[in-house]
């Protein structure tokens, strides 16, 4: 299952990863936040809210 891939003309440096594949094969995964993501997003608003914003 291809989850994403670089636009088309888009220039990358060598060696930067531009498609990127789940071996899953469960579609429903590319519709998904991964726990990884929330996890992060919790941090950046903890932050923000001990910054008073």
């Amino acid at each position: 299952m291809v989850r994403g891939i670089v636009r088309s003309g888009v220039e990358v440096p060598a060696g930067i990863k531009v498609v990127e594949i789940d071996p899953r094969g469960d579609p429903s995964v590319c519709f998904r936040v991964a726990d990884r993501s929330w996890r992060i997003a919790a941090g950046v608003l903890e932050a923000l809210d001990l910054l008073g914003f």
